[in-house]
């Protein structure tokens, strides 16, 4: 598998820096296309880059996370909230958060999302390797 992209969008420049110095010591296979530390900046960057990844944070000034994810909702990107908060991770999964990690990062919190991300990745590619007429057949599995 080739090098997935990613992109941080965090107002935060200390928590930024934490995280990019974690994907290059953790993550070899992540490329950091951008970190942009204004949500108007990022989503301009986002466009134009079209990140598999998208690192961002919840409390921003002017914006929030998911306000951002909203001007963006039709792009298709994997979105893992680093946030310190707990409390929006229900507000996270109604916006489709792929992953949710607290602040401060702690490294296996790290390589666990990234490694769901792959595995989401490759069965994507999986699914779009099938035939049209292959998918009229659904098998599924019992309990016995």
């Amino acid at each position: 598998m080739e090098k997935l992209t990613a992109m941080i969008i965090d107002d935060e420049k200390d928590a930024s820096n934490a995280l990019k110095m974690m994907i290059e010591s953790y993550c070899p296979d992540i490329q950091l296309l951008h970190i942009a530390d204004k949500p108007e900046q990022g989503i301009k960057k986002c466009r134009k880059l079209k990140p598999v990844i998208l690192f961002l944070d919840i409390e921003m000034p002017i914006m929030s996370g998911f306000d951002v994810l909203e001007s963006l909702h039709d792009m298709s990107f994997y979105t893992v909230f680093y946030t310190t908060f707990s409390k929006y991770a229900i507000d996270a999964i109604k916006h489709n958060a792929f992953d949710y990690i607290l602040k401060p990062l702690v490294a296996d919190d790290l390589m666990t999302s990234i490694t769901r991300v792959k595995k989401a990745v490759r069965d994507a590619a999986l699914l779009e390797q099938l035939d049209p007429e292959d998918a009229s057949v659904l098998s599924l599995r019992s309990g016995s």
